[in-house]
């Protein structure tokens, strides 16, 4: 058993990312319903989504990177793990807050999951800023609440967040695979394929039908557009 862990930022296209996977493997026992600033979904599996806002405290992280999990915390985490590990034989979780909190809890999820990979998804920080900042207003009803400058700083913060994280992983060895929005959306059947390679890497015995693959591809195509 094994599973994946997308490592990204608001408003990158992670849940494009995690729509995908979800098409090819489980993602959750229950996921934040869509709304008017994502409206197709965000393919967050609830229980780890609020097990890391009780962690960093705030909807979008407060600029710290959580350094120190308590034991009971640790102990939530391990047994959502070990609830994906028991119940599917390949599991993935996205969540743009594993960022904050990646380092502190990578020990605890390599216990419950050894062959665990991730998936590095960025975007260009001027681009996530804007999109932040404009589905920012629609989210709240069309009351502004972030100017373009403090999504920008907020992107900043996020983005060394995440550097920090994927360090982790590296320095872990842990299975790695990296894409960005602008390859997902204009080689959206490559990438599809080459996710499909990776988690084989993971797990070898993983063999998605033709169908499930054709999903994928056509759940990005759908939300991105089609290439010409």
């Amino acid at each position: 058993m094994s599973g994946v862990i997308v490592l990204s930022g608001p408003r990158t296209g992670s849940s494009a990312v995690g729509g995908l996977l979800d098409k090819l493997v489980f993602m959750g026992k229950s996921f934040q319903v869509a709304d008017a600033s994502n409206p197709t979904g965000y393919f967050e599996d609830l229980r780890f989504q609020y097990w890391n806002k009780e962690l960093i405290g705030t909807h979008y992280g407060s600029g710290k990177i959580v350094t120190k999990i308590s034991g009971d915390m640790l102990k939530k985490l391990h047994g959502f793990v070990r609830w994906n590990e028991t119940h599917h034989k390949f599991w993935g979780v996205k969540d743009p807050r594993f960022a904050w909190t990646f380092a502190a809890a990578l020990p605890t999820i390599l216990k419950a999951s050894p062959k665990l990979g991730v998936i590095f998804h960025t975007r260009a920080i001027e681009d996530a800023a804007k999109s932040l900042a404009k589905h920012s207003e629609i989210a709240y009803n069309g009351t502004k609440r972030m100017s373009y400058v403090q999504a920008l700083d907020m992107q900043l913060a996020w983005d060394n967040a995440l550097g920090s994280a994927i360090d982790t992983a590296i320095g872990a060895d842990l299975h790695a695979y990296a894409t960005d929005y602008d390859t997902l959306v204009a080689e959206t059947p490559e990438i599809v394929h080459e996710l499909v390679q990776f988690i084989r890497q993971i797990y070898p015995q993983f063999e998605p039908s033709d169908s499930s693959i054709a999903a994928a591809i056509r759940f990005i195509e759908d939300r991105h557009g089609k290439r010409n």
